[in-house]
């Protein structure tokens, strides 16, 4: 009986675990959302196109490169215009294929299996219109680059790649802004996609070992087309193997573009990465050509640069044989071709080996490594690294040469920026940009003329040094015959810059004096120099105000005593137009309040009494990452600050919103801000928009007519002078010089550039408006016949820096709230408490 009962039991267990392994099968099936509706595979990179469904990134691409339109089973057409990574999908497939133990795609689907597919969705004649459309301009491509053609001829003929029409494949330009000039008759440089070392014949080294792979190279169905065959012979032993093995995948890689997707694996390129570090010249050689030949397809820049093969290439470019840095200068300049790789591409080290590399014996490795330069200088932080290498000066000995074109791009991109603007300031730019100009070369092209117009005029952006340099460099006289004789866009540079080498002496002795006196001679000296644009060592103030008259009314200033000053004798005021222009450091020397203790009490009540305001909380936020993060430049300049996300707020929106917010409430100014950018998305909409339909989307705001004329003009002339409208470079300069730009805006005033300072660029700045004007006087901060501007100057000299924000926006919070301190008994807003934190002050006062 216990046998039997054993038996039954065991029975029974096995009854149990049949209907699981029946059932296995359908749960093991994926469900309907993890397929591509088009290659009917379980997808590897999900992306959401516009109209809401879900694909494989390949099969959109393909589509995309076809110009199809599949129909999906519901009847509906999808729309590719956009392409979001679905992030979510991903993960969710991920987790499934753990939970039912299937395996998870390791690499997105076979481009040319995936075009089979789509081929056999598209109707004849579609299919036949799209296979002529893209294979025509390939085969002129291929045509042209036939193997007599000269290496010269390479960058004319592959100018622009024909896919770029359909989505943007094979080359990604930069957000950056670009000053190069860009001439219709001639393929511009910036637009090269394609090394000067590319080209449809193998190299002369690799020529015997090209004919003994030949046949194998015409056989479709050979096995080294798998991505992993081809890895094993690329790592094995046998040298003579691997050799073979590295130029067919070259010969694959060179016509084929559907090759190089589908065999850009990371397993193959880990092979290949190896290669690169062979000691054999032959092996090393043909590695770097196929790399080259993967980095043509823009869908496979970034895997390359993942995969970690940046840095041989680095050594190659730093070692290797003439033939093999050809081909390393010309993948480093194919990879940079793309945004993400170019930050990247820097910090691994790539910049001082491409200026070595522009004194090169190859002139293919020259172009290369300049072209490369250029666009790894589109960022920021390469710029930076290219100004500490000292690539200002390096890049200048070469305007006499025959790369001058392409080192006037680099030079373009450096002198956009602060850093590298004082970096060749100080190294002579200036005398040499013009000398080339003045100089007619033969060989001399209208885009290099422009180019160097471009880079002159950026030079001239914001320093005071330029017309000084211009002038020593006979300047005028050589913008003179750019006026008459230049391309319509460098007449337009060079009209500007001849306005301002014309500017009268009293306008040049006006700027200096105003940033000597809001400063103080010694720490405008200082910050000057720390900025660059200045020599570290004394100099004469000679050198800084060029000016013969302006010397002579400082050393007269010097002889005279100062005159005592009180209360009752303000300072003396010039007026011109609508601004004031002080004479003296101070506007009340002889008026010692507030004291910094006085500052610091004052912030400590008001923060007890009303907690910071939330309204300034996000701004608050930005500065304290700043300091957290070390602020270098000290408290008068702030490191270059990119906004975080889309949804941050940019300093062109701070300052449209600064000034909807004059004589209005805050309520009614973000109404108006609000509406704007309801009714037009972008600053652009806004520039081409009638002034009628930017009055009424502001109109809640009150004085809708001036202020729509103030934004509009502001565009205007933003775009006119940088060609984009963007505000973000007021961030690479110091606190007079971001003066000097706004300031240039019709109907922008202190007080707004001050708001902009203090909150958009997180600068140590102190604004006045009517309600921290008003406290000042009531507590005794200033006489009792001050004016806002003198009150201005005055605040911003007692109050330390390090209060300024915190305290300017709760004192400004205090004046809404409290009738005690304004003075307005009829403000029904006012807190009718008798608790005023500040009353001991009134009282003193």
């Amino acid at each position: 009986m216990v046998g039997n009962g054993k038996l039954r039991r065991w029975r029974f267990l096995l009854h149990k675990t049949s209907a699981p392994a029946k059932t296995k099968p359908e749960k093991t099936q994926p469900l309907d959302e993890f397929i591509c509706p088009i290659s009917g595979l379980l997808m590897f990179d999900p992306v959401v196109v516009a109209s809401g469904q879900t694909f494989e990134r390949t099969s959109v691409e393909v589509c995309l490169g076809l110009d199809f339109v599949p129909v999906l089973a519901d009847g509906s057409k999808p729309d590719f215009s956009t392409v979001i990574p679905n992030l979510t999908l991903k993960k969710a497939i991920a987790n499934w294929c753990t939970s039912t133990g299937t395996d998870l795609p390791r690499y997105s689907p076979d481009y040319s299996l995936i075009k089979d597919s789509v081929r056999k969705l598209m109707p004849s004649s579609s299919q036949d219109e799209a296979e002529s459309r893209l294979r025509d301009s390939e085969r002129i491509l291929i045509n042209e680059m036939a193997e007599k053609q000269p290496a010269t001829l390479t960058h004319a003929v592959t100018q622009l790649n024909p896919r770029s029409v359909h989505y943007n494949r094979f080359y990604s330009s930069s957000s950056e802004e670009s000053v190069i000039a860009n001439i219709p008759d001639t393929p511009p440089l910036p637009l090269v996609t394609r090394p000067s070392c590319y080209s449809s014949s193998v190299s002369a080294s690799a020529s015997t070992s090209s004919e003994i792979v030949a046949d194998e190279t015409l056989d479709p169905n050979s096995s080294f087309s798998d991505d992993q065959n081809l890895s094993k012979k690329l790592q094995s032993l046998d040298v003579f193997e691997q050799e073979q093995s590295v130029i067919l995948l070259r010969k694959l890689t060179r016509t084929d573009e559907e090759a190089r997707v589908s065999l850009c694996t990371p397993t193959l390129l880990a092979s290949l990465r190896e290669c690169v570090f062979s000691r054999y010249s032959a092996v090393q050689t043909n590695a770097v050509a196929a790399l080259v030949n993967l980095s043509l397809e823009k869908m496979n820049k970034v895997k390359i640069v993942r995969s970690g093969i940046v840095p041989p290439l680095i050594d190659v470019l730093k070692s290797g044989s003439t033939e093999a840095q050809e081909h390393a200068a010309g993948a480093l300049f194919s990879l940079a071709l793309e945004g993400e790789n170019k930050t990247a591409i820097g910090v691994l080290g790539a910049l001082q080996p491409l200026l070595h590399a522009l004194h090169a014996d190859s002139e293919r490795t020259r172009n290369d490594s300049a072209l490369a330069l250029y666009h790894l200088s589109l960022v920021q932080s390469n710029r930076v690294k290219l100004v500490k290498l000292g690539a200002g000066s390096t890049l200048l000995t070469m305007l006499e040469t025959r790369l001058a074109g392409r080192v006037l791009l680099v030079l373009c991109n450096l002198a956009v920026s602060h850093e590298g603007r004082s970096a060749l300031l100080d190294s002579n730019a200036v005398e040499c940009l013009f000398r080339k100009l003045r100089t007619e070369n033969v060989d001399s092209t209208e885009s290099t003329r422009e180019n160097c117009v471009a880079c002159l005029y950026s030079l001239s952006l914001g320093s005071m040094r330029f017309k000084g340099l211009a002038k020593a460099a006979r300047g005028a006289e050589v913008l003179l015959k750019v006026e008459e004789t230049g391309s319509e866009r460098a007449r337009e540079k060079a009209k500007r810059m001849l306005m301002i080498l014309r500017e009268r002496d009293d306008g040049e002795e006006r700027r200096d004096w105003e940033a000597l006196l809001e400063g103080g001679a010694s720490q405008t000296r200082s910050i000057k120099a720390k900025a660059g644009q200045y020599p570290s060592r004394s100099t004469d103030f000679s050198v800084t105000l060029s000016k013969p008259n302006t010397m002579r009314k400082l050393e007269a200033r010097k002889r005279k005593p100062a005159p005592v000053e009180n209360k009752s004798s303000p300072a003396k005021l010039v007026k011109k137009g609508t601004e004031i222009n002080l004479t003296v450091n101070d506007p009340y020397p002889a008026y010692h309040r507030p004291t910094s203790e006085e500052c610091r009490s004052v912030r400590d009540d008001l923060l007890a009494f009303h907690g910071f305001p939330q309204q300034f909380a996000k701004y608050r936020e930005q500065r304290l990452k700043i300091v957290s993060n070390g602020n270098e430049y000290g408290s008068t300049m702030s490191p270059t600050l990119e906004p975080a996300d889309s949804s941050k707020e940019s300093v062109l929106d701070g300052l449209v919103s600064t000034i909807l917010s004059q004589n209005t409430t805050d309520a009614n100014s973000q109404r108006a801000f609000s509406s704007l950018k309801s009714a037009f998305p972008t600053w652009e909409d806004v520039l081409a928009a009638d002034s009628k339909c930017i009055e009424d989307a502001i109109r809640c705001g009150g004085l809708a007519p001036t202020k729509a004329s103030c934004i509009k003009n502001m565009l205007n002339c933003l775009f006119e002078k940088r060609g984009k409208l963007c505000l973000e470079y007021l961030r690479d300069l110091s606190i007079d010089e971001i003066k000097t730009e706004l300031s240039q805006f019709k109907g922008i005033g202190p007080k707004t550039v001050a708001c902009v300072l203090m909150f958009n660029l997180q600068q140590d700045d102190f604004p006045v408006d009517t309600h921290v004007f008003q406290i000042a006087k009531a507590i005794g901060w200033v006489p009792i016949d001050a004016d806002t501007k003198r009150t201005y100057l005055h605040l911003n000299k007692r109050i330390p820096n390090e209060l300024k924000f915190d305290l300017n926006c709760l004192l400004f919070t205090h004046g809404k709230t409290c009738r005690k301190c304004i003075k307005k008994e009829d403000n029904q807003q006012k807190k009718e408490t008798g608790s005023c934190p500040l009353l001991n002050y009134l009282m003193k006062n």
